[in-house]
């Protein structure tokens, strides 16, 4: 893991659990805590910025960085939005550990890119993916239909038995990447029959498409998916940070 980040994690747990730093509290500054995480004050910056970008901290020209204002109520909703944040990268069987949690494959097959699939996995089209739609079941019960394309020359070794299971277990344990990241774009539609029928919904009734791309730690995309949800059991939550 980078130091920037190891250092982000570790301000965002004082701040959010330990209670270390509280509302309106003014952080070392750059140099302190340079000497504190033994980095450089580039390393220590990036690691603010990603606080400021999550609206934890800001900063004031002149005076140094600081915890924001925010309720008790506040803190506990950004943590509890970060934490999940943090599980949807782990896979939607670690983000629903403590259910019932199934897959029906539907298809799983070895297929040419299309352009726009090649372009967003930085691939050429004369390589290959994995094309993979599956129903994800919590306690049983229709939840999300996944459409997920992975190349196969960084997943090697994919079985049905992964995809059945976990695709994010393989690739943790199996081929020991560290997930990093994700690009995410969120929209309505109204469900085709296809997504009715598996989701058990009707035809045209509401759902959310998350469309992602999701990245490793050395900054390769590694999937580019559509999972369709249904809307009663789809929750979104996020901090806009004014640049």
């Amino acid at each position: 893991m980078n130091k920037y980040i190891e250092i982000s994690n570790d301000l965002r747990k004082q701040i959010l659990k330990n209670n270390t730093y509280h509302p309106n509290d003014q952080l070392p500054c750059e140099r302190e805590l340079s000497a504190q995480y033994d980095a450089s004050k580039m390393t220590v910056k990036k690691a603010l910025d990603i606080l400021v970008d999550e609206g934890l901290i800001y900063k004031k020209r002149g005076h140094g960085t600081f915890v924001k204002g925010l309720s008790q109520q506040q803190l506990s909703t950004m943590e509890e939005n970060l934490c999940h944040s943090q599980d949807t990268l782990n896979g939607f069987t670690k983000q629903y550990a403590n259910e019932n949690i199934s897959s029906e494959v539907l298809e799983f097959c070895v297929i040419p890119p299309t352009p726009r699939i090649a372009a967003n996995l930085h691939i050429s089209e004369n390589d290959f993916v994995y094309k993979i739609i599956r129903v994800r079941k919590r306690n049983e019960v229709p939840s999300v239909i996944e459409e997920t394309y992975m190349p196969i020359d960084l997943i090697p070794g994919l079985k049905l038995t992964h995809v059945e299971s976990s695709i994010y277990s393989y690739i943790r344990d199996g081929l020991h990447y560290e997930i990093q990241s994700a690009h995410v774009h969120i929209r309505a539609r109204g469900a085709t029959d296809f997504i009715a029928g598996h989701l058990q919904i009707d035809p045209g009734a509401p759902v959310a498409v998350v469309e992602q791309i999701a990245f490793l730690n050395n900054g390769a995309p590694f999937e580019y998916s559509f999972s369709t949800h249904k809307s009663d059991l789809f929750e979104f939550s996020s901090v806009i940070v004014k640049k």
